[in-house]
């Protein structure tokens, strides 16, 4: 299967340049041209993270649990 006829878009072109998921790469190019930057990369940065409360700390220190 080759690909000699295909096209990047610019849309596509400028995802390329950012080292993260698709998806995310797509919601700031598009927050940047709507100028939303500030907004989306919040959203984003959001997103991006697994768990928004990290608890090692008290996974680690069984003393600390009695806090919690």
């Amino acid at each position: 299967m080759y690909f000699d006829d295909v096209v990047i878009t610019e849309l596509g072109r400028t995802m390329s340049r950012f080292p993260i998921a698709p998806r995310y790469a797509k919601m700031l190019t598009l927050g940047h041209q709507h100028n939303l930057l500030p907004y989306v990369v919040t959203v984003v940065s959001a997103l991006s993270v697994q768990e928004v409360f990290v608890e090692t700390m008290f996974a680690t220190d069984p003393s600390l649990k009695v806090l919690m």
